[in-house]
Formats: C-alpha cells, sequence, structure tokens
C-alpha cells in the first residue's frame, strides 16, 4: 500500500487570506501569550485550564 502524496492531504485556505504575517497570530485569553494560529500544537497548548495560577505571575 502506497502512503498517500502529501499535495493531496495537506490543508488549504479557504477564501480567508490575512492581511500581513501578523493575521496569523491571536492572543490567548488565559495567559496572554501570542500564539500561531498555523502551529496546532501552539493552539493545543492553550486549551484548557493554566499549569498555574495567574496570581502567581507577578513577583
Amino acid at each position: 500500500m502506497s502512503r498517500p502524496k502529501f499535495s493531496d492531504v495537506a490543508g488549504v485556505l479557504d477564501g480567508w487570506i490575512p492581511e500581513s504575517e501578523a493575521g496569523h497570530f491571536m492572543r490567548c485569553p488565559g495567559c496572554g501569550g501570542s500564539i500561531d494560529c498555523r502551529d496546532l500544537s501552539q493552539v493545543f497548548a492553550h486549551e484548557g485550564p493554566l499549569p498555574y495560577s495567574t496570581d502567581d505571575q507577578d513577583q
């Protein structure tokens, strides 16, 4: 069984084109960090509760 070509399974734009590179980023409402929405690992890392209390950040 052969593997499919990458071009057959890669994602494609759905009509939305960002105006600039900054259009790919969003601010995390939980920690305030910047998330590159093209990187699914970054998106998943910001899902769910924070691993630390937000009160501990100000020192």
